[in-house]
């Protein structure tokens, strides 16, 4: 296992907003940066499944743990509330464990076909 890297922070200049579609903007601008990540996230994840011995093995809960304290971290740092980052973190691990589960299912239940 790796050794966890330092968290470096860097807290964005927020722009004030004078009315709602400029905050609209805003919002629109960030997720055109987060789907990316979290498309290109995903696409590490399902790869996990070939290392992993069984379906059980694609939650582990002292990784989950690990994850979701450094998010919090992370937050405390950047002055936003732990509570939020850790809910949208916990629904993107358990999404993330659903779809690493079911690339494991995809990858066994062909090996299960092949003679060796």
């Amino acid at each position: 296992m790796s050794t966890p890297k330092q968290l470096t922070i860097k807290k964005p200049e927020i722009d004030k907003c004078h009315q709602l579609q400029d905050v609209r903007d805003h919002i629109d601008e960030l997720d055109e940066q987060i789907i990316p990540l979290l498309c290109e996230r995903i696409q590490y994840i399902v790869q996990a499944a070939q290392f992993k011995e069984n379906p059980a093995d694609t939650r582990r809960f002292g990784r989950i743990e690990a994850i979701v304290t450094r998010a919090k971290a992370y937050a405390s740092a950047m002055g936003v509330n732990e509570d939020y980052i850790e809910s949208v973190y916990r629904h993107l691990i358990d999404e993330s464990i659903r779809q690493e589960k079911n690339k494991w299912l995809e990858i066994n239940a062909q090996n299960d076909g092949k003679i060796s």
